[in-house]
Parts: structure tokens; sequence; C-alpha cells
């Protein structure tokens, strides 16, 4: 557990984005228990976003084929009736808090960063709506002709700004 918090501490310093999951509380010793506390309750090795502690199915349950619901079921009475983890809030345990921590996580990352790329987008849109304004000021084109002329037309504008710039006039084109 701890070699596994130190790895991410190397890629997540402060603690800001990482969710402790410790897995395998019935593999803990009676007795053992302590360190494994004090990470959950973030004492130890503390995270931002703290931690959640899951019981996944046993490999026998594993074999048996044992359902997702069983095993919550399993995984909720391990946690209530555990001697030292029954003390502690409810909601550092079970698959079911996990899935709601990370789910409020991801809303909340959305939205914060929903919003600079609307606003990112609007301006790229601006832009575009602008150039399509400056296109459009050559005249509109319905028919293949007049698509063909409008293009022309473009095309020498084009070459016009390019030779100015060639010789070095800028001016307002740019």
């Amino acid at each position: 557990t701890i070699d596994i918090l130190e790895r991410a501490h190397s890629v997540d310093p402060l603690g800001e984005r990482t969710l402790g999951v410790l897995t395998k509380p019935d593999l803990i010793g009676p007795g053992n228990e302590d360190e494994a506390v004090a990470v959950l309750t973030n004492v130890r090795k503390p995270l931002k976003l703290g931690y959640v502690m899951v019981k996944n199915r046993s490999q026998a349950q594993v074999k048996q084929a044992t359902s997702n619901v069983a095993a919550r079921h399993d995984e909720s009475k391990f946690f209530a009736t555990h001697p030292i983890f029954s003390r502690l809030d409810k909601g550092l345990f079970g698959i079911p808090n996990l899935t709601s921590k990370l789910t409020k996580l991801l809303v909340h990352r959305i939205q914060d960063d929903l919003a600079p790329m609307k606003r990112h987008v609007e301006v790229l849109l601006s832009k575009v709506r602008a150039d399509v304004r400056a296109v459009s000021s050559y005249g509109t084109a319905e028919t293949p002709s007049e698509r063909q002329k409008l293009l022309v037309t473009l095309t020498q504008e084009f070459a016009r700004h390019l030779n100015d710039c060639v010789r070095g006039e800028y001016r307002d084109r740019l």
C-alpha cells in the first residue's frame, strides 16, 4: 500500500488529483488494522480527495461466478461487522461509495473544464464567421459559373496579397 502511495506521490506530489483506493481488507490480520485505518482516515499519506476501501470478490467467489449483487452484499456485510472498520465513517467503504466519489469528481472536472472550452469554441466560431463575412463581400455564388468566377476573383486577390507581401507592402491587408 505504502509503495503504491509513494508512486502516486511522484506524479501528484501535493495529493490533489489522487483518490486512494485500498483493497483486500479481508487480508489484513487482526491487530494490524492500525496502519490501514491511519491511511484510510487520511492521517498517514493524506490525499485531498481522500481514500475509499473496497472488498472485491475473492478468487473462490470469482470461480463460483458470484454475482455483483451478491459480492456487494458480502462487501457491505464485511465492513458492517468488522470489529475496527464498522466503527469508522460508512462513506469510507464500499464500491458504491467509490462509484459515487468518482462520479462527483468527474462531474466537477467536466464543469470546471467545460466553460473555458465553450469560450474557446465561441472565439473560434466568431473568427470563422468574420472570415465568412469577409469572403461574402466578394458576392454570392449560386450557379457553377458564378462559383468559378468567385474562385477566380478570390485567387486573384490572394495573388495580389502575396505579391504585396513579397514587395514588403503589408499595410492593412494582413
